[in-house]
């Protein structure tokens, strides 16, 4: 069972190469941001919103997770984007940040070269799955609000980091924007002989202004 399908790459470069001067500190282990399999809690992120238009927002769907993922050793929780580390965007400086294992604990940031002062009061922190939850802003995730402030817009990116790869079994199912796009993706997933996924219809989770 092989789904192949192109696809175009929407990150900012910007941002990962933010991403990629970051590393998480796990106890003894110790990663690039980048190793981890990043998910996302909240419906209308705002990197959607860049894509409005609605011929657009169509080749977008989303991939439903069960919350059993979090169960997957070493999973993390972001309280925020976590490209947000206080880092400068043109800068080379990196930084190292140590996993809080408590709800009421901020993380520890190593920065290299030590000199380096944060460019942001508040990044986001990294938390075990075990608590990872408590700290999250499900407020900030449910808005939908088109303008929202910088640190509502942080919070409302808050993620899930997978170690390297999610296996299949968490994935449940299958959200497009309408009914045209959710006969493209059955089409995929019959080619494919992939019958475990349901694919439904939200367009409340797409923009519409």
């Amino acid at each position: 069972m092989q789904l192949v399908a192109n696809f175009e790459d929407i990150s900012y470069v910007s941002v990962q190469r933010l991403r990629s001067r970051i590393s998480i500190k796990h106890g003894d282990d110790s990663r690039p941001l980048h190793s981890y399999v990043n998910l996302f809690f909240a419906a209308k992120p705002p990197m959607l919103a860049v894509f409005h238009n609605r011929a657009r927002q169509d080749d977008f769907v989303y991939l439903e997770i069960s919350p059993t993922v979090l169960d997957l050793p070493g999973t993390l929780i972001a309280d925020g984007n976590a490209a947000i580390q206080g880092l400068s965007e043109a800068g080379r400086e990196t930084v190292t940040v140590v996993v809080a294992t408590s709800a009421a604990a901020s993380c520890q940031r190593w920065y290299d070269p030590p000199s380096f002062l944060p460019r942001r009061r508040v990044c986001s922190n990294f938390y075990v799955s075990s608590v990872g939850l408590d700290c999250v802003d499900f407020g900030a995730v449910a808005t939908d609000d088109r303008w929202l402030d910088e640190e509502t817009k942080r919070r409302k990116q808050a993620e899930v980091l997978v170690p390297a790869e999610v296996p299949v079994y968490p994935f449940v199912g299958v959200a497009v924007r309408s009914r045209v796009t959710r006969q493209r993706v059955e089409a995929l997933l019959a080619e494919a002989g992939i019958e475990c996924l349901d694919v439904v219809e939200r367009p409340e989770w797409y923009f519409d202004w």
